[in-house]
This record gives C-alpha cells, sequence and structure tokens, in this order.
C-alpha cells in the first residue's frame, strides 16, 4: 500500500479516536517473567486426563510450567466447573451438558475414565478418584500460578460468575481472561478491568488483516494479549509483521496448540511471547535446549 495512504488512515483513525499515541503499560500479568511463557493447554491433554487438578499438579511441578490453560462452564446449580467440552461425555464416564447437571452428578463421575496414550489398548487412570475440578478449586490449589481462563459457556453467559470470583479470591493479576465471543469478551473486560484480557476471534482476524496494509497501529486493541493458532488454512497467521505489530502495541502473542518440538523451536525463535501446548514434557525440553529458562 502506498505510504502516503496508510499515513492518510492512520491519522484518520486516530482523529476518530480509535487510539493511536503511547501504547498502554503491560499489566502485571504479562511482567511476572522477562521470558516467553510454558502454557500447559488443558494442563497438558496428551500427557494426562485434561483439566484436572492432577494434570495442572504434573505440569507445575515436573514440568515448571508457567501458565495453566482451562476452560470454565457452569452446573445447573450454579457452581463453575473447568472442562473443556460442553458436555461431560468425551472425558468421564458420564453424559450430558453441564449446564443440565448439578455439581454433585458431576463430581461423582470419573474424570480419568476416557484418558488413554496408546489408542485405547489402556486406560490407567480410571478408578484413580480423579474428579472435575470447580474453578474455585483450582484457583485455590494453585493461587500463584498464572492462569489463562476462557469463559466456554455463552448461553447463559457465565462472566459475571467469574469476574466474581476473581475479585473475591485476590487473583487479578494472575489470570487473563476472555473468551471467543466478543460480547463475552467485553463484558469481562468491563467487569475485571485491571486484570489481562486477550483478544477474541474476531478482534484478533482483524487486527491480522490490519496488519496485512501497515494499519496495525491504528487499531483499536482494548486488549492485553492475542492468542493464534500459527496457521489458518493457507495463510500464515504468526509471522514477523504481526509480531511486531502487537508488540509495537505492549501486546504479547501467544500461540497454540503446538505438540510438535520443531514447531516449538521455530515459533520460539521466532519471538513469540508463549507456547500452549498439550505436551508440556516436549515443551519444557525445547525451552531448556533453547536456553529460555
Amino acid at each position: 500500500m502506498n505510504r502516503a495512504l496508510v499515513s492518510a488512515l492512520t491519522l484518520a483513525l486516530c482523529t476518530a479516536a480509535i487510539g493511536c499515541g503511547e501504547p498502554p503499560a503491560k499489566k502485571p500479568y504479562l511482567t511476572r517473567y522477562d521470558r516467553p511463557l510454558h502454557i500447559s493447554h488443558r494442563g497438558g491433554s496428551e500427557v494426562l486426563p485434561e483439566d484436572t487438578i492432577f494434570a495442572y499438579q504434573f505440569a507445575i511441578s515436573l514440568y515448571q510450567t508457567d501458565v495453566l490453560e482451562i476452560d470454565v462452564h457452569r452446573t445447573s446449580d450454579g457452581v463453575l466447573m473447568v472442562m473443556h467440552d460442553e458436555t461431560v461425555d468425551r472425558t468421564t464416564d458420564g453424559a450430558g451438558a453441564i449446564r443440565d447437571l448439578t455439581f454433585e452428578q458431576i463430581r461423582r463421575l470419573d474424570a480419568g475414565y476416557r484418558f488413554t496414550s496408546d489408542g485405547g489398548k489402556t486406560f490407567p487412570y480410571r478408578g484413580r478418584g480423579i474428579v472435575v475440578p470447580t474453578l474455585d478449586e483450582v484457583f485455590r490449589a494453585f493461587p500463584d500460578t498464572l492462569t489463562n481462563v476462557e469463559a466456554k459457556q455463552i448461553h447463559p453467559g457465565i462472566e459475571e460468575d467469574i469476574a466474581r470470583m476473581v475479585l473475591e479470591l485476590g487473583m487479578v493479576e494472575k489470570v487473563c481472561l476472555g473468551s471467543f465471543d466478543d460480547n463475552s469478551a467485553e463484558i469481562l473486560r468491563g467487569l475485571v478491568p485491571d486484570a489481562c484480557h486477550y483478544a477474541p476471534e474476531s478482534m484478533a482476524t482483524q487486527f491480522y488483516a490490519a496488519t496485512r496494509v501497515s494499519l496495525g497501529g491504528a487499531f483499536p486493541l482494548p486488549v492485553d494479549a492475542f492468542a493464534l493458532p500459527p496457521t489458518s488454512g493457507i495463510l500464515t497467521v504468526v509471522d514477523d509483521g504481526m509480531l511486531n505489530a502487537a508488540h509495537d502495541r505492549n501486546k504479547a502473542v501467544w500461540v497454540w496448540t503446538i505438540n510438535d518440538e520443531a514447531e516449538m523451536k521455530r515459533l520460539y525463535e521466532l519471538g513469540v511471547d508463549g507456547v500452549m501446548s498439550d505436551r508440556p514434557d516436549l515443551l519444557a525440553k525445547v525451552m531448556t535446549e533453547l536456553k529460555l529458562r
């Protein structure tokens, strides 16, 4: 694009109060570490039963993960549960939507029942007493661990419940909140403005498009981070241009979900701020080899 046209468009956007000028200071969440992050996706779903206290403990103690990435739904009686899917079918011995089940019904389920690492030949964690945790339990078990929290349930929304718990348990500086849904993400930003927030999918897509025409500096960014796939179809999403545009605005870029050693290494060397993986063991190995911690 012609540089004069870019300058004119940027000035027009800034004049419209979209927000140029000095980027805001980074939130405390983003300044704890001065190196890229090791992020355990669902606690490391290819290593241990996902989204369980059991998996989180291993990710932290054995692989020294910096960040737990978790998803949240709400039961029919108002308890926030940590699980990726909207139903309990895939990971437990039960069935049904979380929103339709009570806490006690979910608590009786075996969260290790369906985990297998050998294609279904063995199920080593069945009957081990592994349960689906509540958000309260995760926060209390790991009060000093950074946690990416996604509000997975949109209808009805659970933003107020998540915000209340973050505030009551003093987790404001230790969570990065978000949702792939625009409205849900905006509600969370309004309820807990001092927390870290990552961009919903549409905002991330629009920012990416803006960086392709050198307008990333003028795009409105009321968030602190991006969680992105490295590619989308034939498009390369995370590259030097995207990273530079985000870093110029003091925004972090985390990449998901990377389970290949070579790709982990490439992304860290590219300059991403964190890699999410279902294989926290491999991620720890790569970070050690690259002397990133």
